[in-house]
């Protein structure tokens, strides 16, 4: 059986159970090959998976559209912040770039079209554990004690147990990066710029559930697996 017609057997089966909770997820198989996985949050379910050569936009495309096939509602996403998933649920900005006197896209003639994500608009969480693991890159370089101070501000946030909390702790890191160094101000921009990817968890309920702030109940699925 092909990953659809297995995905379609488990619609018979827990199909009810579905959360609408969906986590997208990748694991390397080797140098040229990576699993990607949609789970569903609720009953652990394998609702889709394909195997391919890079996490890329196309290929979760064309996961979404196998999770979609099974009849599988999403009614919202959580990832490890992969950029593919990411720019799959937030709109795209129309660029403008001039080239000599000519500016592009031309008066008069319309952009070239793009594909419109089937998970536009639905709510994404950015695991915060694989969020503060990219932002301690950031400040790995520090000297020690001035790395600590940063890092201790930045678990606060993303570890919040209300958004008033998360909010009270991101104030205390954008005061501290007006006072320190460029790694500082990137941190703190970092988190503001992607603030709603990070605190969906505290604003989203999906059929009266709270969607999960990390991608543990995945990881927990890609451990047990066997290449």
């Amino acid at each position: 059986m092909n990953p659809v017609e297995i995905s379609g057997v488990l619609r018979f089966r827990t199909y009810n159970r579905w959360s609408g909770i969906l986590i997208l997820d990748g694991k390397y198989l080797n140098k040229r090959s990576v699993l990607l996985l949609a789970i569903d949050y609720g009953t652990l379910d394998i609702v889709a998976w394909l195997v391919c050569e890079a996490e890329s936009e196309g290929n979760y495309i064309t996961l979404i559209g196998m999770v979609e096939t099974v009849g599988y509602i999403i009614l919202a996403v959580v990832s490890d912040g992969e950029p593919s998933i990411i720019t799959l649920t937030q709109p795209k900005k129309l660029s403008w770039t001039f080239k000599g006197t000519r500016n592009y896209p031309r008066p008069g003639i319309p952009p070239a079209k793009h594909h419109i994500s089937r998970l536009l608009g639905i709510p994404h969480q950015w695991c915060v554990v694989h969020a503060e693991r990219e932002l301690n890159r950031y400040t790995a370089k520090l000297p020690k004690e001035e790395r600590k101070s940063i890092d201790i501000l930045v678990h606060k946030v993303l570890f919040s147990n209300t958004i008033k909390q998360a909010e009270k702790w991101k104030g205390k890191l954008l005061e501290e990066a007006f006072n320190n160094s460029a790694v500082h101000k990137q941190v703190a921009m970092t988190i503001a710029a992607r603030w709603n990817l990070l605190m969906a968890h505290h604003f989203i309920r999906v059929k009266g559930r709270k969607i999960p702030k990390d991608t543990n109940s995945v990881e927990n699925v890609i451990s047990y697996l066997n290449t």
